[in-house]
Formats: C-alpha cells, sequence, structure tokens
C-alpha cells in the first residue's frame, strides 16, 4: 500500500503534469478556434444553438497522468429546458448533450488515452492528441449540429453520455421538435417503469416529468 507522503507527492506531480498538460492542449486548440472555459473544458460554436465540445478526463497514475479526450455537443435551448424543469442552475457550457471518447471515432473504435510523464517531453503527445479530437472529434461535432440529428443521435446512443441523462434530453428534444406526442409516451413509459421507487434518481424524473409539462402546456 502507498504511504500517505508518497500519495502526496504523485498528486502534486500530476497535479503540475496535467496544469502543463492542458497548457499547451488549450493553445493548440485555440489554433482551431476552441475557447477554453475552465481547465479541461474548451467549447466550439457551431451555429447559433449549438457548441462543440471537448473535455480533457485525466486519471492519475505512480509514474504520471493519462488523458481520454471526451467530444460531443451542446443545445443550448435544449440544456436551458432541462435546467428548468430539474429546476437547478444552468451552466454555458456544461455538460455535453451528447458526447463520447475520441477513441470511438477513430479508427480502431476503442478507448484511447494518451499517458503523460512529467520526465519526458509532452508536447509531442499534445500534438498529438489534439490532431485527433480536430480530424475525429470535430466531423462529429459537425454531424450533430441540428436538433434533428442530436435528437436520432440521442435516440440509438449506446455509450457516452449516462442513460439517464439521455432519457431528459430525449424527452426535452421531443418537445422542441414539435414532437409532443412522442414526449409524453415516453415520459409516462418512464414514470410507469419507476413506478413506487422512491430513491433520489426517481424522485429527481418525477420532478422533471411534471415540470417539462407544465413548461410546454
Amino acid at each position: 500500500m502507498l504511504g500517505l507522503s508518497l500519495i502526496r507527492d504523485i498528486m502534486k506531480v500530476s497535479k503540475d503534469l496535467v496544469s502543463g498538460v492542458f497548457a499547451m492542449a488549450a493553445e493548440k486548440l485555440a489554433g482551431s478556434s476552441f475557447q477554453k472555459r475552465k481547465p479541461g473544458i474548451f467549447t466550439l460554436g457551431l451555429n447559433t444553438e449549438i457548441i462543440g465540445w471537448v473535455g480533457l478526463n485525466t486519471a492519475h497514475y505512480q509514474d504520471g497522468v493519462a488523458i481520454n479526450p471526451v467530444v460531443g455537443v451542446r443545445h443550448q435551448k435544449l440544456e436551458r429546458l432541462v435546467a428548468e424543469s430539474l429546476n437547478i442552475k444552468l451552466s454555458e457550457y456544461i455538460p455535453a448533450t451528447i458526447s463520447t471518447s475520441i477513441g470511438y471515432l477513430m479508427p480502431q473504435r476503442k478507448f484511447v488515452e494518451w499517458s503523460f510523464k512529467e520526465s519526458e517531453n509532452c508536447e509531442p503527445l499534445v500534438t498529438e492528441m489534439v490532431a485527433a479530437v480536430e480530424k475525429w472529434g470535430r466531423p462529429y461535432m459537425d454531424q450533430h449540429s441540428t436538433l434533428a440529428t442530436l435528437y436520432n443521435a440521442i435516440l440509438n446512443s449506446k455509450r457516452g453520455t449516462p442513460p439517464d441523462q439521455l432519457d431528459y434530453r430525449l424527452a426535452a428534444a421531443s418537445v422542441l421538435l414539435g414532437k409532443c406526442a412522442e414526449a409524453e409516451a415516453f415520459v409516462n413509459a418512464k414514470l410507469r417503469e419507476i413506478g413506487n421507487r422512491d430513491d433520489a434518481a426517481a424522485e429527481c424524473f418525477r420532478q422533471f416529468a411534471a415540470n417539462l409539462q407544465r413548461l410546454d402546456a
């Protein structure tokens, strides 16, 4: 088992290393018009309603850190409707409406991460990682830059965004597309599935359903 002092040293090294990698990534992504929103989160305006989204997920190890870029898109009006229906504060950039790990968009179609060590020159790997985001992530964003394509992606999603979060967004997208009958049928089916459950997730969806129906009225 690692001693407490060693764990602290690892975390300090990792924190400094991550900060350096994030700074390099921000500089390179800025060249493709991505805007840094917070450390490890970047967005790109696609049109008046939708932004492209990049998040750099990190895992800390004894000899360094690994970064898994997640790419997605965020529909601002849809996310506003979800936030209002859940009675939560709206963020302008978190979360993405749909997202996926960059590796599943690359030819190998599997999870990919880039590993960085403090003793090594990180810039070549950062350049490679950002190039992957630009080559494989940007087309994904462009392909989902309308509410209709987002709706279909949510409907057929198999990985990436957590299923309960997709439930909220599928219902909200249906409302915004004028598919009110489909939205009502979906929400009612989820409520029947929840039944008499009294856990936090069940109560949250009940609140969402009631507020969504009120806002759509």
